[in-house]
């Protein structure tokens, strides 16, 4: 069975909407630690990430992303603010936003990396 993955534009939307969460929950996290000296650990923190996890996962298995780059993206790529390269067989191409983003998930996709 063959998963119809969205085209670019679609798939552009819903990464632009899984990077707003993410920006919402920064913004959340740097105000408990500025204005109440929260610290982000414990439950709250622990249950909002994997919520975050979950939703990057998911997400991942809707768009396609056999390569885990939203997982790389985020995580080692600061959301496109590290301006890192990433690619395959050497290629390397710039992921500084979410249009860079969604060619690289393409790429993953047109290869079958599974």
């Amino acid at each position: 069975m063959n998963h119809a993955y969205p085209d670019r534009e679609a798939t552009i939307a819903l990464l632009t909407d899984w990077q707003k969460h993410h920006a919402a929950m920064d913004r959340l996290f740097k105000g408990f630690a500025m204005y109440i000296g929260l610290e982000v650990e414990g439950p709250m923190f622990e249950t909002v990430y994997g919520l975050f996890d979950a939703y990057t996962g998911t997400l991942a298995v809707e768009v396609g992303d056999f390569g885990e780059w939203l997982d790389w993206y985020r995580l080692e790529n600061d959301m496109g603010a590290g301006k890192k390269q990433a690619g395959y067989d050497g290629q390397l191409i710039a992921i500084e936003s979410l249009g860079d983003l969604c060619r690289l998930i393409e790429i993953s996709r047109e290869r079958g990396v599974e």
